[in-house]
């Protein structure tokens, strides 16, 4: 880590985890192994609290503005955000099955919210599912399917809240 980079002490950063450029942590943050935080140029990365950022998810800001993630966030395995800013308690969504079309082009990829993008809170990006560039996602989200077809979901429970507490409680132990 480099030392633009800043971490709150209650976050948990793996020893295989890559953080390059500027990028400031807040609290209570899970990073994963061959997980990929990274400032490419001037604009700064700017994470809340209570985040999950699984195993080979990558979080790239590669323009001049800051990037913004806010708190209780889950970032799944394999994922790819590239958007400028996403809210509260969403989920990025790990990668699904290979797909090949005729001219054996693969496509095999994860979630990937596009450079530009801003998601509004409690969205989800489905597996293989991704975003246009400087796309406005509105809060209550749902992507999904191989068009990426999108609806609105009804607001976060306090239980979907609670799971998500649980689950960074139980990657602490």
């Amino acid at each position: 880590m480099s030392e633009k980079v800043q971490v709150a002490k209650s976050s948990i950063v793996c020893e295989e985890a890559e953080l390059r450029g500027s990028i400031r942590l807040g609290e209570n943050n899970m990073l994963h192994p061959k997980c990929r935080i990274v400032s490419e140029s001037s604009g700064e990365i700017l994470i809340g609290s209570n985040n999950i950022f699984e195993e080979n998810c990558s979080i790239i800001n590669r323009g001049t503005d800051p990037m913004i993630i806010g708190d209780d966030n889950l970032f799944e395995v394999g994922s790819v955000f590239e958007g400028i800013r996403i809210g509260n308690g969403c989920v990025v969504e790990s990668k699904g099955k290979r797909h090949f079309l005729s001219n054996k082009q693969n496509l095999s990829k994860a979630a990937n919210v596009s450079r530009g993008t801003v998601i509004g809170d409690n969205c989800v990006i489905g597996p293989l599912c991704s975003t246009q560039p400087n796309e406005d996602i509105p809060s209550d989200t749902v992507i999904y399917g191989g068009v990426n077809e999108q609806r609105t979901q009804t607001k976060a429970t306090k239980s979907q809240s609670n799971l998500h507490t649980r689950h960074l409680d139980f990657l602490k132990e």
